[in-house]
Protein backbone atom coordinates (compact mmCIF):
# COMPACT_ATOMS: atom_id res chain seq x y z
CA UNK A 1 0.00 0.00 0.00
CA UNK A 2 1.23 3.50 -0.80
CA UNK A 3 0.13 6.75 0.78
CA UNK A 4 0.34 9.98 -1.20
CA UNK A 5 0.26 13.42 0.42
CA UNK A 6 -0.71 16.42 -1.68
CA UNK A 7 -0.72 20.09 -0.78
CA UNK A 8 -4.06 21.72 -1.45
CA UNK A 9 -2.85 25.31 -1.83
CA UNK A 10 -6.29 26.77 -2.35
CA UNK A 11 -7.62 25.23 0.88
CA UNK A 12 -4.48 25.61 3.01
CA UNK A 13 -4.31 21.96 4.00
CA UNK A 14 -3.10 18.54 2.94
CA UNK A 15 -4.89 15.65 1.34
CA UNK A 16 -3.92 12.05 1.91
CA UNK A 17 -4.78 9.40 -0.65
CA UNK A 18 -4.27 5.64 -0.38
CA UNK A 19 -3.31 3.72 -3.52
CA UNK A 20 -2.92 -0.02 -3.99
CA UNK A 21 0.08 0.20 -6.34
CA UNK A 22 2.83 2.58 -7.45
CA UNK A 23 1.51 3.05 -10.98
CA UNK A 24 -1.66 4.72 -9.64
CA UNK A 25 0.19 7.74 -8.27
CA UNK A 26 3.16 9.95 -9.10
CA UNK A 27 5.42 12.28 -7.06
CA UNK A 28 5.49 12.74 -3.28
CA UNK A 29 4.76 9.20 -2.18
CA UNK A 30 5.57 7.55 1.12
CA UNK A 31 5.75 3.79 1.34
CA UNK A 32 4.89 2.24 4.67
CA UNK A 33 8.63 1.65 5.26
CA UNK A 34 9.39 5.37 5.03
CA UNK A 35 6.61 7.00 7.03
CA UNK A 36 7.70 9.21 9.95
CA UNK A 37 7.98 7.36 13.27
CA UNK A 38 5.34 8.22 15.85
CA UNK A 39 5.36 7.78 19.62
CA UNK A 40 3.38 5.15 21.54
CA UNK A 41 -0.34 4.86 20.72
CA UNK A 42 0.05 6.98 17.56
CA UNK A 43 0.42 6.30 13.85
CA UNK A 44 1.17 8.42 10.79
CA UNK A 45 -2.05 9.39 9.05
CA UNK A 46 -4.58 12.13 8.63
CA UNK A 47 -7.18 13.51 10.97
CA UNK A 48 -9.35 16.54 11.49
CA UNK A 49 -8.42 19.75 13.23
CA UNK A 50 -10.56 18.85 16.28
CA UNK A 51 -9.29 15.46 17.48
CA UNK A 52 -10.79 13.77 20.51
CA UNK A 53 -8.95 14.65 23.72
CA UNK A 54 -9.33 14.21 27.46
CA UNK A 55 -11.01 17.61 27.50
CA UNK A 56 -13.60 16.64 24.87
CA UNK A 57 -14.27 13.34 26.68
CA UNK A 58 -15.04 15.20 29.92
CA UNK A 59 -16.85 18.10 28.20
CA UNK A 60 -18.90 16.46 25.42
CA UNK A 61 -20.67 19.65 24.30
CA UNK A 62 -20.53 20.43 20.55
CA UNK A 63 -17.36 22.15 19.32
CA UNK A 64 -16.76 24.29 16.26
CA UNK A 65 -14.26 22.43 14.11
CA UNK A 66 -12.94 23.26 10.68
CA UNK A 67 -12.84 20.78 7.84
CA UNK A 68 -9.11 21.04 7.22
CA UNK A 69 -7.25 17.75 7.41
CA UNK A 70 -4.07 17.39 9.42
CA UNK A 71 -1.32 15.06 8.22
CA UNK A 72 1.08 13.66 10.81
CA UNK A 73 1.06 11.51 13.92
CA UNK A 74 -2.49 10.92 15.14
CA UNK A 75 -3.87 8.83 17.99
CA UNK A 76 -4.58 5.16 17.37
CA UNK A 77 -8.20 4.01 17.48
CA UNK A 78 -9.43 3.92 21.07
CA UNK A 79 -7.00 6.63 22.24
CA UNK A 80 -7.39 10.39 22.72
CA UNK A 81 -4.95 13.29 23.10
CA UNK A 82 -3.96 13.95 26.69
CA UNK A 83 -3.94 17.74 26.05
CA UNK A 84 -6.66 19.40 23.98
CA UNK A 85 -5.50 20.43 20.47
CA UNK A 86 -1.85 19.70 21.36
CA UNK A 87 -0.91 17.25 18.61
CA UNK A 88 2.47 16.56 20.22
CA UNK A 89 0.89 15.39 23.48
CA UNK A 90 0.63 11.72 24.42
CA UNK A 91 -2.36 9.60 23.44
CA UNK A 92 -4.12 7.79 26.28
CA UNK A 93 -7.23 5.65 26.71
CA UNK A 94 -10.23 7.83 27.65
CA UNK A 95 -10.57 6.04 30.98
CA UNK A 96 -6.98 7.05 31.84
CA UNK A 97 -7.66 10.78 31.43
CA UNK A 98 -6.86 12.82 34.57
Amino acid sequence: MIQRLELEADRGGYQSNIYSSEHECSDSIYTNDHLPKCSANKHFGSGGDCPESCYSVKHPEPRLCGRRARIGCVCDKGFVLLKDKDYSSDCVKPEDCP
